[in-house]
């Protein structure tokens, strides 16, 4: 995949896309490191290393959780059999493989009096390491937040051409681009799949790489094609082939139109051709026996789904239904407070209060847990029926929680829709409860679940 990484650079940025001596070093650099952090050989001290983040344990309890349908307890967390232990391993080197490519430029490894570095240069290393590191691991982030992470260029080392200045943010979107339209058979050769034996959603990422040809470019877009066809048998392979590049035509034009929006010069391919219609694509990546009709389930109108498994139709015409709701929340929240400030088991308050203003009458609750983050409140917390207390950016939000042995009594995310069972009007105001008061959010909903809710800064009032 790294080797090749140059030679889609090439064809993404077209003949006109100009990069300097300098920026051809970061750009490499960058495209070796991207995804080392998936291997183990990331971590000077191995296995023994990863075990000391703090995820590890909690990502321990949450597989253990899963197979045991209960809490595991301490001596289960720390003493997991060596399946639970793989699972946590490929989990966890996964989602810290980005930051880890922020890192491995700039660390070492050692064999008795030797010492060696990715970068053997010192100058290059400490001039460039760390900005290769970071073009490495914004491949992860959202496009938009490359502005942020890169506001400036930077000039040339003395001693070499001035004109050899780096610009990260072209660089950044280079790699992302190569990064998304290498899925070839290049990239899945048939033998290795053979002996590294994929499974599940794997095997099916394996099987229609190994169709794909490489890509032509007519029109700006990238086109995808296949010499041979996908069988009945290899159907989930197709449609998520078609998802896929769905998704690089996504990500090729946010690069486009970031490009644009900063005066960059803009890359020659800009989106994927016949990704509108799965009848479309099948004329360039064929199907034989089937037709790849798009008939998954879908929900067309999502609010009223809600209202019948979120309201009335679930809980009864009971009013204090969302009340209970809300406040087995708050007990949710303040419970996971306790033990990440090792609390008193009596510690945290939850109140209830009525009143009228112009609109009529209002019920608020208001609890002293640990808050939402603005990635918690437009994430799972709108995300009818998944759960918060289950989801990797609870372990990443809140490390030690689970392997502490904390249980929520909400499960299936579902609860605070039921609060739209009694009113059209709600607001969530909320702060994690280590940020400052300026950080306190609010989520507003005027008209209900047929309105778009507003996020927004809480004013002073609030």
């Amino acid at each position: 995949h790294s080797d090749s990484l140059c030679h889609h650079a090439s064809l993404v940025s077209g003949n006109k896309f100009k990069i300097n001596p300098m920026e051809a070093f970061v750009l490499g650099g960058s495209f070796l490191i991207h995804d080392l952090g998936m291997g183990l050989a990331a971590y000077p001290d191995g296995i023994d290393q990863v075990k000391k983040l703090p995820t590890w344990n909690d990502t321990i309890a949450c597989h253990l959780k899963e197979k045991l349908d209960r809490a595991p307890t301490e001596e289960e967390i720390n003493n997991p059999d060596k399946e639970i232990v793989r699972q946590a391993l490929e989990e966890i080197l996964r989602e810290l493989h980005a930051n880890r490519a922020d890192q491995l430029c700039e660390i070492s490894w050692k064999e008795e009096n030797n010492e060696y570095y990715l970068i053997e240069n010192t100058e290059l290393r400490k001039n460039y390491g760390p900005i290769i590191g970071k073009i490495a691991q914004s491949h992860w982030l959202p496009v938009s937040r490359l502005a942020e992470r890169f506001p400036t260029k930077i000039g040339a080392l003395p001693g070499y051409p001035p004109n050899w200045d780096v610009d990260p943010i072209k660089l950044a979107c280079l790699l992302r681009a190569a990064d998304a339209a290498h899925i070839d058979a290049s990239r899945a050769p048939p033998f290795l799949r053979i002996v590294r034996k994929p499974t599940e959603i794997s095997r099916d990422h394996w099987i229609f790489q190994g169709h794909l040809q490489q890509p032509l470019i007519e029109n700006n877009r990238l086109k995808f094609t296949s010499g041979d066809q996908f069988p009945i048998n290899e159907a989930s392979a197709w449609w998520l082939c078609f998802d896929v590049l769905k998704m690089i035509d996504q990500e090729l034009r946010q690069i486009d139109a970031f490009l644009a929006d900063m005066g960059r010069e803009r890359l020659e391919v800009r989106g994927v051709a016949g990704i509108e219609d799965a009848n479309r694509l099948a004329e360039l990546i064929p199907t034989n026996g089937w037709m790849p009709v798009d008939a998954q389930i879908k929900i067309t109108n999502l609010p009223s789904l809600i209202k019948k498994l979120g309201g009335e139709r679930l809980y009864g015409k009971k009013p204090v239904i969302p009340l209970r709701e809300l406040i087995q929340n708050g007990c949710d929240a303040i419970r996971a407070r306790r033990i990440i400030e090792e609390r008193p088991i009596d510690w945290g308050d939850i109140h209830v209060r009525l009143g009228r203003d112009s609109e009529g009458d209002w019920l608020e609750v208001e609890d002293s847990g640990i808050g939402m983050s603005k990635e918690v409140l437009t994430g799972p917390f709108l995300d009818f029926g998944e759960s918060f207390w289950d989801s990797t950016l609870m372990i990443n939000e809140f490390p030690g929680l689970l392997s502490k042995g904390y249980q929520s009594t909400g499960m299936f995310g579902i609860g605070f829709f039921s609060t739209f069972m009694i009113g059209k009007h709600i607001k969530v105001v909320t702060r994690r409860f280590d940020a400052a008061r300026s950080d306190i959010l609010v989520l507003e909903f005027f008209d209900g679940l047929d309105s778009r809710p507003i996020l927004r800064k809480a004013n002073s009032s609030e």
